[in-house]
């Protein structure tokens, strides 16, 4: 059984969804530290196509709160969420397929959550049904597993949903231990994730956007099948 495990981030990308569809479950590690700073620092930031080009869309917190992602808390000053749909309309204003997604996108930001993580997680599941991702998605933070390094510990994940096969994203090579993996009894893989190219209105191509964005040009169908085709 193959096992993904990331953080909830907002909005991801079209590799997040990739690895995603790759797994028998997915595991959404709601219960580590959030990282705030940095290029890295996605589970409360994304990037979509505005209407002058790409734009950063990020969700303001309540610093006194966390520091585990299930912990922390949106800054509800009622201007966020109209800024980012408002960002959103316009940017896919001329894209075909938006309609189809944009009542999905407002429901869910008209009224967010409490807590970030809690809105992550509804936009990834109602995401991962637009895609027909079919993949059992579980909470890390259901699963008891205890801290430790982060090959031990998401190699318990892994065993504690039943995997036997770890699915990571290419950036972990640096700092994942196989060895420890096998300890576990669990199989290394990487994401042969390949970022497809498309039309993007008037824009030249950039990679990397939300997931909205392939979905606003090419529409969920031909989203999704980017998601099977897009390996090595």
């Amino acid at each position: 059984m193959i096992v993904g495990i990331h953080q909830p981030n907002y909005l991801p990308w079209l590799g997040f969804f990739y690895k995603m569809s790759r797994c028998d479950v997915f595991v959404l590690l709601d219960d580590v530290d959030i990282n705030l700073g940095g290029a890295s620092a996605i589970t409360h930031r994304t990037k979509t196509m505005g209407s002058n080009g790409p734009v950063q869309l990020s969700i303001p917190l309540k610093r006194d709160s966390g520091p585990a992602i299930r912990e922390v808390k949106i800054a509800l000053d009622g201007k966020w969420n109209s800024k980012h749909r408002q960002t959103l309309d316009g940017g896919y204003a001329k894209a075909q397929h938006y309609a189809s997604i944009r009542p999905f996108l407002h429901a869910s930001l008209e009224s967010p959550p409490e807590t970030l993580s809690a809105l992550n997680v509804a936009l990834i599941e109602g995401l991962k049904n637009i895609l027909q991702i079919r993949t059992r998605t579980v909470l890390s933070s259901e699963l008891g597993i205890p801290a430790g390094s982060p090959s031990d510990r998401l190699s318990r994940l892994c065993r504690a949903v039943g995997g036997d096969v770890y699915l990571s994203g290419n950036g972990a090579r640096s700092y994942n231990e196989p060895s420890v993996f096998e300890s576990h009894g669990v199989r290394l893989q990487y994401s042969a994730f390949q970022h497809p190219t498309y039309e993007q209105g008037r824009h030249a191509f950039t990679p990397g956007l939300s997931v909205v964005d392939a979905i606003a040009w090419t529409g969920a169908q031909t989203a999704s099948s980017f998601l099977a085709s897009a390996a090595e």
